[in-house]
């Protein structure tokens, strides 16, 4: 069962990556702050890779789609997730181009079937994105055994 994801909005201009993550372990915003307290915002991919291997869910090898030499993200809405299904079907970290700067990039989450973006409160759809990363997420085995034993045993 997949969980019931939230849009967060960002409440700072260089958190959207932070809201992404809460948005990932379905928390607030300023719980995330309060994690990364001695790191101020935007965060990196390490930082997140660290938070959320810490609540039992990883991030997938990227797969950089972004132009080498525009360093601008690429319109991915129109290809065919049959050939490409993994990442376009899963939960993913993306990054794309920034609706508000030029020269940066923003986080967003795809829940598989649309964007939970910080900067909206109503999901958005792919096309109107230029991704440049996807992080597709993985979960960890460990809560999902936890959930069986106790369906199937009453009690762990």
């Amino acid at each position: 069962m997949k969980p019931n994801y939230k849009i967060i909005n960002q409440t700072q201009e260089s958190t959207c990556g932070m809201c992404v993550l809460a948005m990932i372990v379905n928390k607030p915003e300023q719980y995330v702050l309060d994690w990364f307290k001695y790191i101020d915002p935007p965060i990196g991919d390490e930082d997140a890779f660290i938070f959320l291997a810490h609540h039992g869910k990883y991030l997938a090898t990227c797969g950089m789609l972004k132009n080498q030499k525009t360093n601008k993200g690429v319109d991915i809405s129109k290809i065919d997730i049959i050939s490409v299904e993994w990442p376009m079907i899963s939960e993913s970290y993306m990054v794309v181009d920034s609706e508000t700067r030029e020269d940066w990039s923003h986080a967003v989450f795809w829940t598989g079937k649309e964007v939970f973006d910080p900067l909206h409160k109503t999901p958005q759809p792919l096309s109107n994105y230029k991704v440049r990363y996807i992080y597709p997420i993985m979960h960890s085995i460990k809560p999902l055994i936890k959930k069986i034993g106790v369906l199937a045993n009453g009690r762990i």
